[in-house]
């Protein structure tokens, strides 16, 4: 090869090698800024000090969060999860200046779902027909939190009507009736057979109403509610559930879905709602962040969150009723697996 063959090779090499210099110094430089504007230590330090530095974050409320965080806070700090898991809320008293939870009285409302008034010339996509014809499966429970009031009600159900089960849970109820995975399309697709969901929550909270009962409309399947929340229209749609909190014992719970399982026209009225409210997965509480971040109003301090956040404050006022009615009703060996009806 010539003298100015070499040279172009040699040029392209160095072209080549300063165009890689210069990608790494870009990357690095990106992740210097990352690092350093968001204050976290190399030594995977999780929100000790450096949490004052923070403007607006969501925080998954755990136990070393609360003993690690400061007085002196960024602006809003927003967290989200049923009380019973934050039994140290004292410590953060005075600390906070908005609340956005799933209880209405927060600053901001963020329920797990939310539902709107339809404009009177909606077309709803499915006829009540539609939704009957599409049954032949009574009831289904899903769970993987298990050990709780719920897994003892529903197994004492099961003695008097068909409960398919599927989850983590099954073992301790007689068993499971295979697997659904609850996102994926055959799962819903076969969920959707069912007349009635068993939307049970697994802490009872002050309006503590999780997805469970969301999916459940969302499916076209009748949720039965089970939790602290009162189920008003504030947080959930009238006439779209049966709640389970309204029988004094587990029979008579099972004698009245047996009885709408035989009835299509009392069954059909638990979709009427379909006439006048749409669900959606989300309230639009993003746009009230945003909107409230933006207007100047004087600051205000949560002083007692305990009280509203608090475990022994919020939950386990209706336990007790449940549990006696549980206590109330004799458990016989389940001698087969349900399914179907």
């Amino acid at each position: 090869m010539g003298a100015s063959g070499r040279t172009e090779t040699t040029g392209k090499r160095k072209t080549s090698l300063r165009k890689w210099c210069f990608l790494l110094t870009i990357t690095f430089a990106i992740v210097l800024i990352l690092f350093y504007s968001l204050q976290i230590k190399p030594d995977n330090t999780i929100l000790k000090e450096n949490i004052t530095n923070f403007d607006e974050e969501k925080f998954q409320v755990i136990k070393r969060m609360l003993e690690n965080l400061k007085k002196e806070r960024g602006e809003q700090i927003t967290w989200r999860k049923s009380p019973v898991n934050v039994p140290e809320s004292h410590i953060v008293n005075d600390v906070f200046n908005w609340t956005m939870s799933f209880r209405p009285s927060s600053d901001i409302f963020r329920p797990y779902g939310f539902y709107y008034p339809v404009d009177k010339n909606y077309e709803r996509p499915e006829s009540l027909l539609e939704f009957l014809e599409s049954k032949d499966l009574l009831a289904v429970w899903l769970a993987s939190h298990c050990g709780l009031l719920r897994d003892k009600y529903i197994r004492r159900l099961k003695q008097f009507m068909n409960i398919d089960v599927y989850g983590k849970c099954g073992s301790g109820v007689g068993g499971t009736s295979g697997k659904c995975i609850q996102d994926s399309p055959d799962c819903k697709k076969h969920l959707k057979r069912y007349k009635f969901f068993f939307a049970f929550e697994n802490s009872f909270c002050t309006d503590y109403i999780t997805e469970k009962y969301w999916f459940s409309l969302m499916l076209g399947v009748v949720p039965v509610v089970l939790g602290g929340a009162s189920y008003d229209e504030t947080v959930a749609i009238p006439g779209s559930y049966i709640n389970a909190m309204n029988f004094t014992s587990i029979k008579a719970l099972a004698e009245y879905l047996k009885r709408l399982d035989n009835n299509d026209k009392e069954y059909n009225k638990f979709f009427e709602w379909r006439n006048k409210y749409k669900v959606v997965a989300s309230a639009p509480w993003a746009c009230q962040l945003c909107a409230a971040l933006h207007i100047d109003q004087k600051p205000k301090v949560q002083d007692h969150l305990d009280v509203f956040w608090g475990r022994y404050q919020q939950c386990g006022r209706k336990e007790d009723f449940i549990k006696k009615v549980i206590n109330e009703q004799p458990l016989t060996p389940i001698k087969h697996k349900y399914s179907g009806r």
